[in-house]
């Protein structure tokens, strides 16, 4: 399986800085004066748009209608931050096919619309939730979200829900406290089942995450309501050509990695501690799917041991 890596270079046009657009650091609904930015950038062929170090409150949808943009921050210090309810996607592509779109070193912050009592919240029943990106029936072609930050989603972090897209690359983002009533990484086919083979997202890395707690407190007690049913930290449904690897996954209510009715996959070397359900779960017809969950450290031991005892026999 290749994956193509994307790279700033594949984006043509300028870098824009979203302080000399209409949007600010203030109070102020950023949403439309973002979505006219992307819709700019997109129409002059592409670009990338620099948040520089602030917070940047929206209050509504930020609608794609177009691709070729890279949007990127200075890490943690580049908030796109929720304040107001009920919840809301927060970057949604939805409307029009949105091919090489990069997200980079941003942090997305959800926690105006969590829930404050998480041990008695119905995740099912709760309305307030944000999604910080979401893939709706669209094509998204070259999709990337790298080095970002996700906190107090009370939907999930990534939602990708479309047919036959290529190249998703979801890579060393850290994810705390990243979902409540959905799965925080959520990749998966619009199509119902059974699926056509064209219709798989395919070519799908998720690699190098860090995925800290997420779900209902009560995620430990079958009892509880809801207690973990899609809370998964990672879904990788109805798919062909992926790789999840490398994530490091603590503290989860449901599952840590399902893989369901995809082929043609490898989940390696990932560290699970502590999920409600199982570690990795694959479930539904799935074919030519390799689960070899040893880390790097121990693979590399294992190597060492193999060629000291071919050496010394």
């Amino acid at each position: 399986m290749s994956l193509t890596k994307v790279s700033y270079s594949m984006i043509q046009g300028a870098v824009y800085s979203a302080l000399d657009y209409g949007i600010s650091t203030s109070s102020a609904d950023n949403a439309a004066a973002i979505t006219a930015l992307i819709t700019t950038v997109s129409s002059a062929g592409g670009g990338t748009i620099y948040f520089p170090t602030g917070v940047y409150n929206i209050k509504s949808a930020v609608n794609f209608t177009g691709g070729n943009v890279a949007l990127t921050g200075n890490g943690r210090d580049s908030v796109i931050n929720v304040n107001a309810a009920p919840g809301f996607y927060m970057f949604n592509l939805a409307f029009a096919d949105a091919n090489n779109v990069t997200f980079d070193n941003l942090m997305f912050n959800g926690e105006f619309n969590y829930p404050t009592n998480t041990l008695t919240t119905n995740p099912v029943a709760y309305a307030n939730f944000n999604v910080a990106i979401r893939v709706g029936g669209v094509f998204a072609n070259n999709l990337r979200i790298t080095n970002c930050f996700f906190y107090k989603l009370a939907g999930g972090s990534i939602d990708v829900n479309n047919n036959g897209n290529l190249n998703l690359v979801i890579q060393n983002n850290n994810f705390n406290l990243a979902n409540f009533s959905q799965a925080i990484i959520n990749v998966r086919s619009t199509s119902a089942s059974p699926v056509t083979d064209a219709n798989r997202p395919n070519q799908v890395l998720v690699n190098g995450n860090t995925i800290y707690g997420g779900g209902p407190d009560n995620w430990y007690n079958p009892a509880s309501i809801d207690w973990a049913a899609s809370k998964d930290a990672i879904i990788i449904d109805q798919c062909k050509n992926f790789i999840v690897s490398n994530n490091i996954i603590r503290n989860v209510c449901g599952i840590g990695i399902r893989v369901e009715q995809s082929l043609y996959g490898t989940v390696c070397g990932n560290e699970i501690y502590e999920c409600g359900s199982a570690g990795i779960t694959a479930y539904k017809s799935c074919f030519y799917v390799s689960i070899v969950e040893l880390t790097y450290t121990q693979l590399n031991f294992l190597m060492r041991l193999l060629i000291h005892f071919l050496q010394i026999h």
